[in-house]
């Protein structure tokens, strides 16, 4: 089922995407891995090669200005915001209620990272003008998504309102 913001922001959402904090990916994969007792081996690797960037994951988001939302979110852009939105995941995925909202015009930069990890999720950062990060994580399976929002977020929509 594909998520969609409008009606909780009550207009329409140009692109969107699930998001995560930074690290969750790696930090559920070693869990999962460490706690299968039949690979005892295979959960000591995973834990030692993933220690590392697992740390170097958690202090960037601990640098971050990223919002806090828990350990689900979804980024909703509209023509003229964008709006990070609470998820309620406790029985069916469903979006709560825009926590924050920012303007189109105040981010910078966006741009998805590579994964770490095979089959891993993806970094997005987005930069905004006033210097401040947000860092999230993104499951690859919205990856589409995700590339949509990036290149949404790189149109300017002072450019597109001055062109029609």
């Amino acid at each position: 089922m594909a998520l969609d913001a409008s009606a909780v922001l009550g207009k329409p959402e140009v692109a969107g995407a699930q998001v995560s904090p930074l690290g969750t990916y790696k930090a559920t994969i070693t869990k999962v891995r460490a706690g299968n007792v039949q690979l005892v081996e295979g959960a000591l690797f995973w834990r030692r090669f993933l220690r590392k960037k697992l740390a170097t994951e958690r202090a960037e988001a601990a640098a971050a200005q990223t919002p806090s939302y828990g350990n689900r979110g979804y980024l909703a852009l509209t023509a003229d915001d964008l709006v990070l939105v609470g998820v309620d995941a406790s029985v069916r995925v469903k979006l709560t209620e825009p926590l924050v909202t920012i303007s189109r015009t105040q981010v910078a930069s966006a741009e998805i990272g590579k994964a770490g990890v095979m089959l891993g999720s993806l970094p997005l950062r987005i930069t905004l003008t006033n210097g401040d990060e947000w860092v999230f994580e993104v499951p690859r399976l919205v990856r589409r998504k995700v590339k949509q929002l990036v290149a949404e977020l790189a149109e300017r929509p002072d450019a597109a309102s001055k062109s029609t």
